[in-house]
């Protein structure tokens, strides 16, 4: 159906309860923080199930800050995609072990997702990783975040902090939160 005025381009019109209007809309662009786990790697196949064809996925590692593999030197954010190899030319290829560790980690989420007709770039920022996280759904202007969080115990939730519930009470875009049992990588 075309889009008209009221209906974005990438939003289907469709009826809901009593013949009233309502649309579906999928994400154009999601940051999808990661942290290294195969557990996270859920939260990507959501993402790109949830997003419309041509989306942009953004695919977030953060190294935590005080790592000793972080040098001062490299720039805040390492990037790349599936499309162009990472900006590492830059550093003369003098990366610590924790850097390239997250970009081979990156690179095979990537290959193994095969992107079809969605874009899927990546980059490591370094620091803390809720501000990281939240530097880059503000830094790339996302329709949602997309997150893996394990499945925890409700006392636990409420005294330990947590990256959807920072990100929640910080942003205006939906955070969606992809769940998994707590043997999946509980941190």
């Amino acid at each position: 159906m075309p889009a008209t005025d009221q209906t974005p381009a990438n939003q289907t019109p469709a009826k809901g309860h009593a013949g009233t209007p309502r649309t579906y809309s999928g994400f154009a662009s999601v940051v999808v923080p990661l942290d290294g786990t195969g557990a996270a790697e859920g939260a990507v196949s959501l993402a790109l199930a949830s997003s419309v064809p041509g989306a942009i996925i953004h695919l977030v590692r953060v190294i935590p800050s005080g790592n000793e593999g972080v040098s001062s030197e490299l720039p805040a954010v390492v990037a790349g995609s599936d499309r162009e190899p990472p900006e590492y030319a830059l550093h003369g290829g003098r990366f610590t072990h924790d850097l390239a560790e997250a970009i081979d980690y990156l690179q095979a989420v990537v290959e193994h997702l095969g992107s079809g007709d969605r874009e899927v770039v990546w980059e490591v920022r370094h620091g803390s990783p809720f501000n990281r996280a939240l530097e880059a759904a503000h830094d790339h202007e996302v329709d949602a975040v997309i997150l893996f969080q394990p499945m925890r115990n409700p006392w636990k939730r409420l005294i330990e902090p947590n990256l959807a519930d920072f990100l929640a009470q910080r942003l205006s875009q939906p955070v969606v939160v992809c769940l998994a049992s707590s043997g999946d990588g509980d941190r």
